[in-house]
């Protein structure tokens, strides 16, 4: 006993092991009037282990979310007819990530929040991992990303482009590793000037964006509010594998956890310490 305390993180990775259960399903996401109903992009043959609910590891209630991404677990639309539709798989990608299919209205402020776990041993590398992402259905308007040691959040107002990058900070550094960090936003999506993105990490504002928070080319989209707003999705993405340097079908094992992911209209409803644990 004494050699297992004496190793905490092994004891805690042992731990895991026992109280991670059910396989990759949006049935056990959690849905009420601040999140969700939900969708996922997953491996059909990484639904094992792609995001499970942990018990007894949370940053409040009694579970959290666990998400892992293997060598070569890229997201196919149609399994049974790659070709009609999106594959990671031809496109250097692979994932495993939920979306929520409620979307944001534009020009309309909104609040985000939610809690993640980077792991002391997690796999930094380079190309980014996306780990929380507002998407319009053609492209993504914003993201948050790890991209080698650094927690970064991208805003693209042009098609296809990054036109503001916020570093973070390392995360090592910061002293966001092994802990729960809890993260909000304030945002309001508009493709002009009236626009903002305000990003606090434990209480301590690190973005304060003013401008538009979209390209001009919004888009359709389905959704079940009738809006065609962003919608969130959060996990583990990576793209753009060939630029691993240890080669494209060889890349690590990720492990991240989220919790208690919310939306609202006011900060008060996605502030992890005056909502409930779930």
């Amino acid at each position: 006993m004494g050699n297992i305390m004496g190793r905490p993180f092994i004891f805690f990775v042992l731990l895991l092991l026992f109280v991670t259960g059910c396989n990759a399903d949006t049935s056990i996401l959690r849905t009420d009037t601040n999140r969700g109903p939900w969708m996922d992009t997953v491996d059909e043959s990484a639904r094992g282990y792609a995001y499970t609910r942990v018990a007894g590891f949370s940053r409040k209630g009694p579970t959290s979310l666990r998400f892992e991404v293997r060598s070569g677990d890229c997201y196919t639309a149609y399994p049974a007819n790659p070709s009609s539709g999106w594959d990671d798989c031809t496109r250097n990608r692979e994932r495993a990530e939920v979306r929520e299919k409620w979307t944001a209205m534009w020009d309309r402020p909104i609040w985000y929040g939610i809690s993640m776990y980077i792991p002391n041993n997690y796999n930094f590398l380079y190309p980014k991992q996306i780990i929380f992402q507002w998407h319009r259905g053609e492209q993504p308007v914003a993201y948050l990303k790890l991209e080698r040691k650094n927690l970064k959040l991208d805003i693209l107002t042009e098609l296809g482009h990054s036109t503001s990058i916020y570093d973070l900070g390392n995360v090592l550094e910061m002293g966001w590793a092994g802990k729960w960090i809890d993260i909000q936003w304030n945002v309001n999506w508009s493709v002009d000037d009236t626009g903002y993105l305000y990003m606090w990490i434990n209480n301590r504002q690190v973005i304060q964006h003013r401008g538009a928070t979209s390209d001009k080319e919004k888009g359709k989209c389905i959704a079940s509010n009738g809006n065609c707003g962003p919608f969130a999705k959060y996990g583990i993405y990576r793209s753009h594998l060939f630029r691993y340097e240890g080669g494209e079908d060889n890349l690590p094992t990720q492990v991240l956890f989220f919790d208690e992911y919310r939306r609202g209209k006011t900060r008060n409803e996605v502030d992890v310490e005056l909502n409930e644990g779930s």
